[in-house]
């Protein structure tokens, strides 16, 4: 409500559509994290990666068929393409992060998760121009503010756990 509060107030037929979809896809994403931490541990991060694309893949086609009308070309860009973004992108960015979640907690890796929207932003307005406006660079204060509220008790935490360590020594 905050990224909207100096447009969508006064814009007449706006909806919170958006935000629930927002909201429904953020849900999701942390049951996801949590899913994948606790598979990773007892099965590769490759095996994940292929049980995943085997449903995933099917059930895209199928709505891309239904909710969509495809156009599917032969042209080398566009396949060169289509391998960079199933290889590069999904493969080996979904392989690092289930490393990771092996690795660490969802809480921990979560943290990271918050550059986004701030990434997203900075660099549309760098690369594109555009402007933030005043509720979007509101929104963007109160997500740093909850990543540092959130990171900070992984700080404390370690900072506890080195000065215990220090003093075992």
């Amino acid at each position: 409500m905050v990224v909207f509060g100096d447009t969508a107030i006064v814009s007449e037929g706006v909806s919170v559509r958006g935000d629930a979809f927002s909201l429904i896809s953020a849900v999701l994403l942390g049951f996801r994290m949590v899913l994948l931490s606790n598979f990773s541990q007892n099965v590769s991060e490759a095996k994940l990666m292929y049980g995943q694309a085997m449903v995933a893949i099917p059930l895209f086609l199928i709505g891309s068929y239904i909710f969509e009308q495809p156009v599917y070309s032969a042209e080398p860009l566009f396949l060169l393409a289509i391998a960079y973004q199933g290889f590069v992108i999904a493969g080996f960015g979904f392989l690092g992060n289930a490393w990771l979640m092996k690795k660490y907690l969802p809480s921990t890796i979560g943290f990271f998760y918050f550059i986004q929207p701030v990434a997203g932003v900075v660099l549309a307005w760098l690369i594109l121009g555009e402007d933030p406006g005043r509720g979007l660079i509101a929104g963007l204060i109160l997500v740093c503010a909850g990543a540092i509220i959130f990171s900070s008790e992984s700080i404390i935490k370690a900072r506890r756990h080195d000065a215990q360590v220090s003093i075992a020594d």
